[in-house]
């Protein structure tokens, strides 16, 4: 059970240090020519590469699937299907991760009282209702890099080292997209990759990550820490009377909590799920039909 705990604690962390490392190094992913930057920016003035998630958890088939013209590798089953809705639905809920309750209870303690249960919702072909969690990442601010240096693989002959040219448009590239990142690292990250040596990695296969996991984790690290920093012990509470409303029907109530909850994150726009919730409500005029039972179908796919 707990190397189960585990595996499902380091599913949902991998996801959120995602997050974290896409922001931080916005400018490795935008790494175009500086004529394609240019354009690129002057289209979509600050242009972010950003990724949605759905994490689930069931059985699936793996096998060799196609016909005489065509075969891929693949994985059938309807629970991979779950994962691309809440992968799909992270944008209606303005949140770049969702969860199901399958993969909620699977984790640890710790790991669960960090998720927020931000709806209840049926999907397309199942009537069974499903409650839907989301871990709160703010991604639009500033990563400090990190302590421990990052072993990078990269082709040496496009270090840069030996090109002077291609130094100077690494650097102008750079410049250009400091002014529209947050947290960028800039020119010093290309920098700092010119004549370094290739790595070799070599692989323990008696080594298993899960065997070190500590849940104390989710308190300690500090791109997750940074991750919440905007979400409050007041805006939980707030948001989990809401929520209670919501699902028993008071949409009154559920409308004050709501509003004073996404109120404490104005400075960013306010929360995702709240304005979600509230606009659903607010199709219904905040009068809760006679024959709500507690959820809403998922209609996005």
């Amino acid at each position: 059970a707990a190397r189960r705990e585990a595996l499902a604690d380091q599913a949902l962390y991998s996801f959120v240090r995602t997050v974290a490392e896409m922001s931080r190094h916005q400018t490795f992913f935008l790494n175009f020519s500086l004529e394609a930057t240019h354009r690129l920016f002057t289209r979509m003035p600050g242009y972010k590469v950003r990724m949605g998630f759905g994490l689930h958890c069931g059985w699936a088939i793996e096998g060799a699937v196609g016909s005489q013209h065509k075969v891929d590798a693949t994985y059938l089953s309807p629970h991979v299907n779950m994962a691309a809705r809440m992968e799909t639905a992270s944008r209606q809920y303005g949140t770049p991760l969702l969860l199901t309750e399958a993969v909620h209870e699977l984790m640890t303690n710790e790991g669960r009282l960090k998720c927020r249960k931000i709806d209840v919702v049926t999907v397309k072909g199942s009537n069974e209702p499903m409650p839907i969690y989301t871990y709160d990442c703010y991604q639009e601010q500033a990563f400090p890099k990190p302590r421990r240096p990052v072993q990078i693989l990269h082709m040496p002959s496009n270090a840069g080292g030996g090109n002077p040219r291609a130094s100077a448009a690494a650097a102008n590239r750079a410049s250009l997209m400091d002014g529209s990142l947050h947290g960028g690292g800039g020119k010093g990250d290309r920098d700092s990759l010119k004549g370094r040596p290739s790595t070799d990695f070599s692989v323990d296969e008696d080594y298993n990550e899960a065997d070190d996991y500590t849940p104390n984790v989710w308190e300690t690290d500090a791109d997750l820490l940074n991750l919440r920093r905007h979400t409050s012990e007041d805006f939980d509470k707030a948001f989990r009377e809401g929520m209670q409303a919501y699902i028993q029907g008071d949409w009154q109530k559920s409308r004050s909590a709501f509003e004073r909850a996404t109120a404490m994150k104005a400075e960013i726009g306010g929360d995702g799920p709240c304005k979600t919730l509230l606009s659903f409500m607010s199709g219904h005029e905040f009068i809760c039909p006679e024959d709500w039972k507690g959820y809403r179908p998922l209609t996005n796919k």
